[in-house]
């Protein structure tokens, strides 16, 4: 009844919330631009700092150069804002809706977004080293040399994310899915890569040292570049750049991927690093046994929950279909030990705050591994 009352969706054409009452703010389209002509000269266009915007509607405002440092913004919809060079330091914005969200040369740092969705937002170049990313939604997201450098991204969705030049060093990628992302240039000094899906995923000139235990390595391609054959590596440098921010500082920064550049990266990661690492990992029903009990024990650590542990039932819901991953077996011990959670906390401390529906679509999850096929 009070979410009825109080929290009615947002009607898309007039911009008001179709509840009786509202208990947040509904700005959506608004522009916090004073003189848009000015905005290269200014550091700050709008002071957020610490304001609670809890729940707050400002789908396709324009924030450019904003100041969010340490606001709230748990369950906040930006979907489609303009956040270019906009300050979200140290900002809580667990759950929130930043899908489409512009936030080229974004300030994230330390920024708490576990459980946020932002498929299809443009990160290019933005900061986001120590961000708390557990169980975010990054579909397709936009990450082109973008800092990642100790970020949180536990059972995080990056299917085809581009994360070209991107910086992952020391990255906590454990559990993520990477399918078809594109990791050409990037940086994986110690990222912690381990039980990851990287089926698929596009690696040329990739460098550093990745822990890879456990991880899906099938297609990996360390041969593909990241432009057409029908394009040079300028035209296409020049294309990511053409955002109209930052442009100097990306072109500078996908150097890495030039094909003339006359060192390549140390540690680089060729193909026969990638396959050699496939090959040496547990083969068939073994490395399957193991990544179900490597993943079940990561989604009960209390640390994160239940971001966690969402995102790692919600990749394997939609990867369900791949036994090759995890077989029928497989899935049925992960999903019989978070269940344990629901009756016995502390066996399974990660679904702690699980809602109604998480359990029904674990449940459901749990129940499609004794179906027949």
């Amino acid at each position: 009844m009070y979410a009825l009352l109080f929290q009615g969706a947002v009607d898309e054409v007039s911009g008001r919330p179709r509840s009786v009452f509202s208990n947040r703010l509904v700005l959506t389209n608004q522009s916090f631009i004073v003189d848009p002509e000015k905005l290269d000269k200014i550091t700050v266009s709008h002071f957020f700092r610490g304001r609670d915007l809890r729940l707050a509607v400002l789908n396709f405002a324009d924030l450019r150069k904003a100041d969010f440092t340490g606001a709230q913004l748990q369950g906040a919809s930006l979907e489609g804002a303009q956040l270019q060079g906009a300050s979200l330091e140290e900002a809580q914005l667990q759950n929130a809706r930043l899908s489409t969200a512009q936030l080229q040369g974004a300030r994230l740092n330390k920024a708490q977004l576990q459980g946020a969705w932002l498929a299809l937002a443009s990160l290019k170049g933005a900061w986001l080293d120590r961000a708390q990313l557990q169980g975010a939604l990054l579909l397709s997201a936009q990450l082109q040399r973008a800092w990642l450098d100790t970020a949180q991204l536990q059972g995080a969705w990056l299917d085809r994310a581009q994360l070209q030049g991107a910086r992952l060093d020391r990255a906590q990628l454990q559990g993520a899915s990477l399918n078809e992302a594109q990791l050409q240039g990037a940086s994986l000094n110690e990222a912690q890569l381990q039980g990851a899906s990287l089926k698929e995923a596009r690696v040329w000139r990739a460098f550093g040292t990745p822990n890879l235990y456990l991880a899906d390595l099938r297609n990996i391609d360390a041969h593909q570049k990241p432009w057409k054959d029908n394009e040079t590596f300028g035209e296409w440098r020049d294309a990511m750049a053409n955002s109209g921010w930052l442009r100097d500082d990306l072109i500078g920064q996908l150097a890495v991927l030039d094909p003339a550049a006359k060192k390549e990266p140390e540690n680089l990661l060729d193909q026969g690093y990638w396959d050699r690492a496939h090959s040496s990992q547990p083969q068939g029903e073994e490395v399957r046994t193991e990544r179900a009990k490597f993943l079940a024990d990561l989604a009960c650590m209390g640390d994160s929950a239940p971001y966690v542990a969402r995102g790692l039932f919600h990749n394997l819901m939609l990867k369900k279909g791949d036994p090759e991953l995890l077989d029928a077996g497989g899935l049925k011990l992960f999903t019989d030990q978070l269940l344990k959670g629901k009756s016995d906390p502390t066996t399974c401390p990660g679904v702690r705050d699980f809602t109604d529906t998480d359990w029904a679509e674990l449940s459901e999850l749990g129940s499609k591994t004794l179906m027949p096929r």
